[in-house]
């Protein structure tokens, strides 16, 4: 679903896969996050998805115009747009924000909507985008 949101938008930038999210010494005792997918765009053009790579990542995440989060519910709940997907997407935002002092985008990628999650998203600011 990561490869057909991203062939499908033209926002460039690069993309990468199971982008980790959180540092041991900003929260002690914590374990990190890890994103499905997390775009930055502006940084150069990117052709794929690439493999998460914290070398640079902070002065790339400086430089970006823009940053996604993206988040897939698990197949096992059929790609269906989920409670843990807004939660997960939430937590990860202020992480992110806090780390690297920059605000971030949230993009929850599903096959199917839930309408009062819909809604849940929507005043959270979190785009839900259905692929078919």
């Amino acid at each position: 679903m990561l490869s057909q949101y991203h062939n499908r938008t033209d926002k460039g930038g690069v993309m990468y896969r199971k982008a980790v999210v959180g540092d041991q010494k900003l929260w002690p005792g914590c374990g990190c996050f890890v994103v499905d997918g997390l775009r930055l765009s502006g940084v150069r053009k990117g052709t794929g998805i690439l493999d998460f790579d914290k070398d640079h990542f902070h002065e790339r995440v400086k430089n970006s115009e823009a940053i996604e989060l993206i988040q897939i519910p698990h197949i096992s709940y059929r790609r269906k747009l989920i409670r843990w997907v807004i939660g997960r997407l939430l937590a990860c935002q202020y992480m992110f924000e806090r780390q690297y002092g920059v605000k971030v985008n949230l993009i929850a990628l599903c096959l199917d909507t839930d309408d009062a999650l819909a809604w849940v998203c929507h005043n959270e600011s979190i785009e839900v985008i259905a692929l078919s």
